[in-house]
């Protein structure tokens, strides 16, 4: 027992880590395939969707090279393989260049560098130097001597730059511009190059971390799969932000895809929401879907405005992810009968990305009519078809949360009540012995009046009086009431709004603690006692305390109150002098100087 029990937690680690490792993704990738003489530019190949990237450039102390397949240049100027030679070159302008930055409301944290070095010999180093907006160049560590053989594809180098907190959490449209300086072959006919690119989906220099919204998205519907961490493999999975107008929703998989793979073994991967496909699906042109509207491969939810509610929707967010062999093409379609659906937007196609996944293209909802000031009688369908999986290894999914504020779908709109007064605020205080009622609308139509009521220990309402509504109107209207004769201890107050037309709506119910003043309450001596006099709305414990004037405590015990008026006595021998005595219960709270 103990064995697999210690086996159990290893495991369980190794996952963890597993994990922990993948919370990062090439969130921009460059190739070299095709470039075959020296004035072909390296075009960024892709990115994230929410992240700009520029094409790769040379500095002042470089020239272009031929090389095929690759991004080649020369030194102006031999550099040796010391910090001389780093000086000169850093002097020279001898780098590689190009910028990232997040886009709209979403930040940018970059883990490492990782470049395809072709060498034409093996005496040469890298280093790695960046700037945040207009600021200087700063070294992002040592310079790196070249890993791998001279010649040939080239070796990948990795730099590290997780550690740099100036490279995490950058605030959107801030420009990171990166320079790979290089040098050490110690002559000017050497080459070296970005490259060699294999195939259309290797990349010969990429950019890897992450990229997500700066806040949390204000939402009226999603998803974050975090905390808590889902294991990927769940039949469904319920929303975790659902605007209190909108019916319960949950994350579900059509017909065509399964949590399983085709050897009948759970597909799991934690912080996402994933699926194997029981077919497998071809894509002849990044624009195919159709196998996947045929065979119900998608993911899907549904949105439903509650009773008394409408809703609008704005804006469709989603993060996606998938292995090698999962999903190439994705496509939003939506119904409002849950049979015929509409394309929303184009189909995006991504090659295939694993790890942290990437955020597909906002849908912009806001100008489909169909889905304004939906009823509750309307429920709309929202499938996420996928198409390219192999049908048997390939895992295709929604995700992956890296933390809370990951979410791999959010539904941004409004939800508004379409009862006739829209209270947005009801709230009361003690004032003295008055308690003062302040409440504010959002809108109102047809809104009559307002009756005051204060709600008894019975549950019984008693009416304290009326306030005129404002009728028909789209601004905040206020409004206030003083109870002149509230109760002893606490009172609980409710609104009950009265239409034109007679209809009536309660508010919720607040409580109000009145506390007695020294003039409601009476306390003495005498004969060796202490005499209590005071009245109380509801029964329950008081506690008596009683100090002297250098505020040594004399007495402290419960007395039990009985509602209504309590006259209680407390044995105590006391010197003369001056004393305090308080009271302090849920109906009561005061204090008055006594002397003896």
């Amino acid at each position: 027992m103990r064995k697999f029990y210690k086996k159990n937690i290893a495991l369980t680690a190794l996952i963890l880590v597993l994990f922990s490792s993948t919370i990062y993704a090439q969130i921009a990738t460059w190739h070299t395939i095709g470039i075959n003489d020296t004035s072909t530019p390296l075009l960024v190949a892709g990115t994230d969707f929410n992240l700009d990237a520029t094409s790769v450039g040379i500095g002042d102390g470089l020239i272009r090279t031929t090389l095929a397949n690759a991004f080649s240049t020369s030194p102006k100027v031999a550099t040796t393989n010391d910090d001389s030679g780093e000086q000169t070159a850093i002097a020279n302008g001898d780098y590689f260049e190009f910028s990232v930055n997040g886009k709209n409301n979403y930040t940018l944290s970059i883990e490492d560098i990782i470049f395809k070095a072709r060498v034409s010999n093996t005496s040469r180093w890298f280093l790695l130097r960046y700037k945040i907006g207009a600021g200087a160049f700063q070294d992002a560590g040592t310079r790196i001597a070249y890993s791998g053989a001279a010649a040939g594809n080239g070796a990948l180098q990795t730099i590290d730059v997780s550690g740099i907190a100036a490279l995490q959490n950058v605030p959107a449209g801030t420009v990171i511009t990166f320079r790979i300086y290089h040098g050490g072959a110690g002559n000017t006919s050497s080459t070296t190059a970005i490259g060699r690119s294999l195939t259309n989906l290797e990349a010969a220099l990429s950019v890897n971390g992450n990229v997500k919204p700066a806040t949390a998205p204000t939402s009226i519907l999603a998803w974050q799969l975090f905390d808590p961490l889902s294991a990927g493999n769940e039949t469904s999975i319920e929303a975790n932000v659902k605007n209190a107008g909108l019916e319960t929703s949950s994350l579900v998989r059509g017909a065509g895809l399964r949590n399983k793979n085709s050897s009948n073994v759970d597909i799991t991967y934690p912080g996402a929401f994933v699926a194997g496909a029981t077919v497998a699906t071809a894509v002849a042109a990044t624009t195919d879907i159709a196998d996947a509207i045929a065979n119900n491969l998608y993911f899907g939810f549904e949105v439903k405005p509650s009773a008394n509610y409408k809703a609008s929707l704005a804006t469709l967010r989603s993060k996606i992810r998938a292995s090698g062999g999962g999903a190439k093409t994705w496509l939003w379609r939506y119904s409002t009968d849950g049979t015929n659906f509409t394309d929303l937007g184009a189909v995006y196609y991504n090659a295939g990305t694993a790890t942290a996944g990437v955020n597909m293209p906002d849908v912009d909802l806001s100008g489909i009519a169909g889905l304004q000031n939906l009823t509750p009688s309307t429920t709309v369908y929202f499938r996420l078809y996928v198409q390219g999986s192999n049908g048997t290894t390939g895992s295709t999914g929604l995700g992956i949360s890296t933390d809370e504020n990951t979410y791999v779908i959010s539904l941004n709109g409004t939800v508004e009540s379409t009862l006739p007064v829209k209270l947005i605020s009801f709230v009361g205080k003690n004032n003295g012995r008055n308690v003062l009622l302040n409440w504010a609308t959002a809108s109102e139509r047809q809104n009559a009046y307002f009756e005051v009521l204060r709600i008894q220990t019975d549950n019984s309402a008693v009416s304290l009086g009326k306030v005129t509504g404002s009728g028909n109107s789209d601004q905040t209207q206020t409004y206030s009431f003083t109870d002149y004769m509230p109760q002893n201890g606490i009172n609980y107050y409710q609104l009950r709004q009265v239409d034109q037309n007679g209809d009536f709506e309660l508010s919720q119910i607040i409580p109000v603690k009145v506390s007695l003043s020294n003039s409601d309450w009476v306390a003495y001596f005498r004969n060796e006692m202490l005499n209590l006099n005071f009245e109380v709305a509801t029964a329950g414990n008081v506690n008596v305390s009683l100090v002297d004037i250098s505020g040594r405590t004399i007495y402290k015990g419960t007395v039990r109150a009985q509602v209504g008026k309590n006259e209680l006595q407390v044995p105590i021998t006391l010197n003369n002098g001056i004393y305090v005595i308080s009271l302090n219960g849920d109906q009561i709270t005061a204090s008055k100087k006594l002397i003896k």
